[in-house]
């Protein structure tokens, strides 16, 4: 009607039809309309392109959005066997993946090369992305088997794949650091991947990335990340996770040095029992409070000390670890059970002494 030949080329000779066109133009309103009136959504062009392939292409997010709300196929190929996905992994499109990702898709499609959105996304050198295929891949197994158990712990934050750049984890995340770049042997970061079930896949996508004769550092930060992230999301203990880790893999003196590592300041002393996490927390008066666990008798305890700003009295250590307990992971989710003891200082006045059971 209006004389546009060139696009009714493309509906003619490329099998597209008007949500291909749509999506390639990143007409969200044209998507809104299409799909209210029932337009099929997997329709494929005469390539097997989906809407979606074309969406994730021309780098449109929000249709991508669009499309995985209306329940698109996820996993339709095109004609060179790719899903979106691969598309995404291929040019390093991080917030499309993510949304793919956290839509659930098949993991193990391969392309006519037979490769894997992994694959593509390690050989193309990007490293976040595929460290976000490899958190996914992890998540989607262990949904997988706890399906049917009466695990309430999952999940305890937002589901992400992304970069984890959250105050609450910083500190946990410097000793990972410091463990990867300066104590790890060479090969002492696949033992623990072995131990926490990353499959060959995964540690042959992380090997991949070179960055010169130390790229094992590289690699094994990479790898204590992507295991921090399943750990933390479950609302598992990092600390502890870490200490069992290394004890498995002969590291033992390592394992104890990991516990001793200062963690950061508070201002009571007492314990936090068996659900506690190493961390950092800001609380009342906005101040950043600080944690030091520690293992006893199996169960995992944390050290709260300093000074309070409010004098020696109960109330503020309460008030304190009322709030701890209600930060979740990496911090207890239960109320603490608060008992008084005050013990007197070698040097000066008497001190509050706290114990607090999760």
């Amino acid at each position: 009607m209006n004389g546009h030949a060139d696009v009714l080329q493309k509906l003619l000779e490329e099998g597209m039809t008007s949500l291909h066109l749509a999506a390639e133009g990143g007409h969200s309103d044209c998507i809104h309309l299409l799909l209210e009136a029932g337009c099929e959504v997997n329709a494929q062009t005469q390539q097997n392109a989906s809407a979606m392939h074309i969406a994730v292409l021309r780098n449109h997010p929000a249709i991508v959005k669009l499309l995985i709300d209306a329940e698109c196929d996820l996993d339709v190929p095109d004609n060179r066997q790719q899903g979106p996905l691969h598309i995404a992994a291929e040019h390093g499109r991080q917030d499309i993946a993510e949304l793919i990702l956290m839509a659930g898709v098949n993991l193990k499609l391969t392309d006519k090369q037979g490769k894997t959105s992994l694959d593509v996304a390690a050989r193309g050198n990007h490293v976040s992305l595929a460290d976000m295929i490899i958190k996914a891949d992890r998540f989607y197994k262990w949904e997988k088997d706890n399906l049917n158990s009466d695990s309430d712990s999952w999940i305890t934050e937002r589901l992400t794949f992304k970069q984890d750049h959250r105050l609450e984890t910083q500190h946990i995340r410097s000793v990972i650091w410091r463990l990867a770049t300066k104590y790890l042997k060479a090969t002492e970061w696949k033992k623990l991947a072995h131990y926490w079930k990353f499959t060959e896949a995964h540690i042959r996508a992380i090997e991949h990335q070179w960055t010169g004769t130390k790229s094992y550092r590289e690699h094994g930060h990479r790898m204590l990340l992507i295991w921090l992230h399943g750990t933390i999301m479950a609302g598992e203990n990092p600390i502890k996770g870490l200490y069992e880790g290394l004890v498995s893999i002969g590291r033992s003196d390592l394992a104890g040095r990991v516990m001793r590592w200062p963690f950061p300041l508070v201002y009571c002393a007492g314990s936090v029992q068996d659900q506690s996490r190493g961390g950092v927390v800001k609380v009342s008066g906005n101040k950043r409070m600080q944690i030091r666990p520690h293992l006893h008798g199996g169960v995992q305890q944390c050290e709260i000390r300093g000074a309070s700003e409010h004098g020696s009295t109960m109330q503020p250590c309460q008030r304190f670890l009322s709030e701890l307990a209600s930060k979740g992971p990496p911090f207890p989710r239960a109320s603490c059970h608060l008992e008084w003891q005050p013990f007197q200082s070698r040097s000066g006045p008497r001190k509050p002494s706290l114990s607090a059971d999760s």
